[in-house]
């Protein structure tokens, strides 16, 4: 699940993300994350990855923040065993050996 939000409140973007991923961090049990520059990926269970949710979503309005946007993107594949990481590895494998081959587009 990719999970991105930001307040719409001056001076917390910070604070904000800084307790965003710690509460993340606090909540996880059956879960991993990885926070990128985008957002922050979280990897689990469909139901222990709504109990976090359910969990940080107050965090920016315990802060003050009066308006939050939120996306969450849940990307649930089931006919393979993939975790964070794996397509980046995919891809870097596969850019490596294109230049390894130091094929030349005409």
């Amino acid at each position: 699940m990719k999970w991105n939000r930001w307040p719409e409140s001056r001076g917390m973007s910070g604070r904000f993300t800084l307790e965003s991923v710690a509460g993340i961090v606090w909540n996880m049990q059956n879960a991993t994350f990885k926070l990128n520059d985008m957002g922050t990926l979280i990897e689990g269970k469909i139901t222990d990855l709504f109990a976090i949710l359910e969990k940080i979503y107050e965090i920016p309005f315990d802060q003050g923040a009066v308006r939050v946007v939120t996306h969450i993107t849940i990307d649930d594949r089931r006919d393979k065993d993939i975790k964070i990481g794996d397509k980046t590895a995919s891809v870097t494998a596969r850019i490596n050996d294109f230049n390894d081959e130091k094929t030349v587009f005409t």
